[in-house]
């Protein structure tokens, strides 16, 4: 089978035991959840052989607005703040950007320096 694996680096899902098996179809709609890998066969003439309608108001895919995150790290100033802009720039900006993200989750580790997700994230961005 020829199909995308999606990789949620930043646990945004919050996903306690991994690996986490998902059928999406090309609207990104779930439409199995751990499927039986002895079913294969099955499941790809029952679920992956066939389209599904559109979703009713299927928003078009978007970058976020860094800028309100941005705006939130310096007025906010808050480790989440920081996390929220660092995960940000390094989902979807150029590569060039991760030494930035970086910075981020350092400081953001600064007054919580304890904070799991904050070293699970730095860990993710310097990979």
């Amino acid at each position: 089978m020829d199909f995308p694996v999606l990789v949620d680096a930043f646990n945004l899902l919050e996903v306690q035991v991994v690996p986490m098996a998902l059928l999406l179809d090309e609207y990104g709609v779930i439409r199995l959840i751990h499927p039986d890998i002895e079913k294969l066969n099955d499941i790809e003439k029952a679920i992956l052989d066939q389209s599904y309608p559109s979703p009713a108001n299927l928003p078009a895919p978007a970058e976020p607005d860094l800028a309100p995150l941005a705006e939130a790290v310096n007025k906010e100033k808050t480790a989440e703040a920081l996390r929220r802009y660092a995960t940000a720039l390094a989902m979807w900006q150029p590569e060039w950007r991760l030494t930035e993200a970086s910075l981020m989750l350092q400081w953001a580790l600064r007054p919580e320096p304890d904070h799991a997700a904050t070293h699970f994230y730095a860990g993710v961005v310097y990979r």
